[in-house]
């Protein structure tokens, strides 16, 4: 009986459950690394092999001492109660670029809030999907899981998913890098959770540590080939800082494409239909000059493509799963503001603004103008800034 689970386990046999899981899963983080890499030809090894530690052993101890089911907080002034419900079955829907910490973050927080999973698994990684919740199941039922808790989808197909969605055990779906089922998902008429890469630019201010911004953005977009979801996919400069700003990210490792180089990348980054072309995701930037038809050194990082526009029907407007930017440079940060903005509605409303900048006022005024009901990051070492 799945929903009685919770009731009858106490918080501490499921954190222990789950730092059982998260235990065994760390120790076989490289293994499981190299399997989803040779399985996708996704991003870079090293890089996974690092997500799925974090998934795993910093997940753990975030988990410490929380509090999510039964009464989570009590208000003793005011006679109130906060009170943590399981869902019941979660349906996760997992991708290809980041299969394996994907499934262990959503396999730990399931755990520990008192809920059963099914796993619905990228049909391009299905093999190291299943052999991390092997590997959990496993370990989960020897503390005491009960049998069943947690599951996958063996046969993988859309509709299989979408039956699976709208099972009536269902009362959760948690969809991950895969906007191709959110339509779905959305009929189902249950709560969704979606999360996934985002056309999030970054904004280089005049008064900002110009070479910090400039190792921030490189080491974020080159991690694991730039197909985590919260990498930068554009950078919008100032034009009074930016031949600086150029400078400083050559240094950092990047190139920055001729006219005619970027033209022919960008024509191989989606398909006639307008949908992504799976071969150039998570390649490296050596691979990805070699296919438009020009060499770069090893040492290189990233590829920037300076654009003037921004166009639904433009690559560079879009957001690009590989160690790739496109770079507009404005006259000011209020012009830099709005095509920030343009950036992000372009798809999906985005999900993310970097601004790098000392300046209070203008850190204030891009969180003010960023679309809402999403997130702002902002970088800068002024204390409202941080």
């Amino acid at each position: 009986d799945l929903h009685s689970f919770p009731t009858r386990r106490s918080s501490d046999l499921q954190l222990g459950i789950v730092e059982c899981m998260a235990d065994e899963i760390a120790d076989k983080a490289y293994e499981l690394a190299v399997m989803s890499y040779e399985e996708t030809d996704y991003g870079r090894l090293e890089d996974k092999c690092l997500k799925n530690k974090f998934a795993s052993e910093f997940l753990k101890n975030e988990l410490k001492g929380m509090k999510c089911v039964g009464i989570i907080e009590e208000d003793a002034e005011k006679s109130t109660w906060d009170v943590g419900v399981p869902r019941g079955m979660i349906v996760s829907v997992v991708p290809s670029t980041s299969p394996v910490s994907t499934t262990i973050y959503n396999t730990l927080i399931s755990i520990k809030s008192g809920n059963a999973i099914v796993f619905s698994p990228n049909v391009r990684a299905k093999n190291s999907v299943a052999c991390t919740l092997d590997t959990l199941i496993k370990i989960g039922e020897k503390c005491g899981l009960p049998e069943g808790v947690i599951s996958y989808m063996t046969t993988v197909t859309k509709a299989g998913t979408v039956e699976l969605m709208n099972h009536s055990s269902c009362g959760l779906i948690l969809i991950t890098g895969v906007p191709g089922i959110l339509e779905e998902a959305y009929k189902t008429k249950k709560p969704v959770i979606y999360g996934g890469t985002g056309n999030g630019p970054a904004f280089i201010e005049k008064t900002a540590n110009i070479g910090q911004a400039a190792k921030d953005i490189v080491e974020s977009k080159s991690f694991d080939y730039g197909i985590v979801p919260s990498a930068e996919q554009s950078i919008v400069v100032e034009s009074c800082i930016f031949d600086r700003v150029k400078s400083a990210l050559i240094a950092e490792g990047c190139y920055f494409m001729t006219p005619e180089e970027a033209d022919n990348l960008g024509k191989l980054f989606y398909n006639g239909d307008g949908m992504p072309n799976l071969e150039m995701i998570g390649k490296s930037p050596q691979i990805l000059a070699k296919r438009a038809g020009f060499n770069i050194g090893e040492h290189i990082k990233l590829l920037i493509a300076e654009e003037k526009y921004v166009s639904i029907y433009n690559p560079y407007s879009k957001e690009k799963l590989g160690p790739v930017l496109s770079l507009y440079i404005e006259e000011d940060w209020r012009h830099a503001c709005e095509k920030c903005i343009e950036l992000l509605v372009t798809e999906k409303n985005g999900h993310t603004i970097t601004v790098h900048s000392n300046d209070l006022e203008v850190i204030r005024q891009f969180a003010l103008k960023k679309p809402d009901r999403k997130s702002t990051r902002l970088n800068s070492s002024h204390p409202a800034g941080s």
